[in-house]
């Protein structure tokens, strides 16, 4: 999956709930100790919904991105085993790394 952006007219519809759901089902079918993003303060509705499937915030720092600087943020929700680490770029780029 590359980049999480739903068109503003798919807000409330679930389509947003549905895709997170499916790519969390995948992460924990197959046992990854933890999935990471990256994402912007100020996004709360995706804040909102990150939070619902059990990311935590880890981290804050301001960046620059697209000529404007930005409070970035990370998220990470922690899976049962130590396998495999997914992590979502702040641009929705996934990255799959082995732990063990």
């Amino acid at each position: 999956m590359r980049w999480f952006i739903l068109d503003d007219s798919c807000r409330g519809t679930g389509i947003g709930r549905r895709l997170l759901s499916e790519a969390m089902a995948f992460c924990d079918s197959r046992q990854f100790s933890a999935v990471q993003l990256w994402t912007f303060k100020g996004l709360d509705a995706a804040r909102k919904l990150y939070e619902s499937f059990g990311f935590t915030l880890i981290r804050e720092w301001q960046g620059e991105q697209w000529g404007k600087v930005m409070t970035e943020q990370q998220f990470t929700r922690s899976g049962k085993h130590r396998l495999r680490v997914l992590r979502l770029s702040r641009w929705g780029d996934m990255e799959i790394t082995s732990v063990g």
